[in-house]
């Protein structure tokens, strides 16, 4: 997908009022928007085999968001405090998911971790190595992901543990 056709769902996914006469409003004033343009160039410069180096230089320094190369990431991402974030090498991120503060990706020799579409990642989740996070999934604030999650529910606790199948998608 294009660089501002992706960027302009990822806008209208943060803030379903959002029109072109509120961009500069939301480009100046809001944290998640910066961050959202921010790292919508560090994945186009990644696709194109350029340098990463600017916008992860105010990735790290302002939002303390840390990309490893190579990660893909879905339109319609949504970033309500995006601050603290870790993406490791080989990391899939799904269409429509919500990323909350302090969440960490991380990669061991076991893999990746995927984030299938539609999933909801609380405040300070940890993903640990190949773990797969089923589309339409919730995990809960703190939790840290060992073995991979089903579709469709929710998920607590260290190591995380399944509490119940939910229905939600968006």
């Amino acid at each position: 997908m294009p660089f501002f056709a992706t960027l302009r769902k990822d806008f209208a996914m943060n803030d379903k009022r959002f029109t072109l006469g509120s961009f500069a409003f939301h480009l100046f004033w809001h944290s998640r928007y910066n961050a959202l343009i921010l790292i919508r160039a560090f994945l186009w410069l990644q696709d194109h085999d350029l340098p990463t180096f600017l916008p992860d230089l105010f990735l790290r320094t302002r939002y303390q968001i840390e990309i490893l190369k190579p990660v893909s990431i879905g339109p319609e991402l949504y970033l309500p405090h995006p601050f603290g974030i870790v993406i490791t090498m080989d990391t899939h991120i799904g269409a429509r998911c919500k990323l909350y503060g302090l969440v960490r990706m991380l990669t061991t020799p076991s893999g990746s971790p995927v984030i299938e579409d539609d999933v909801f990642l609380s405040d300070g989740v940890r993903l640990v190595g190949g773990v797969r996070i089923g589309a339409g999934s919730l995990i809960g604030a703190g939790a840290v992901v060992t073995k991979d999650i089903p579709p469709g529910v929710v998920a607590v606790g260290v190591p995380a543990k399944v509490i119940k199948a939910v229905g939600w998608r968006k």
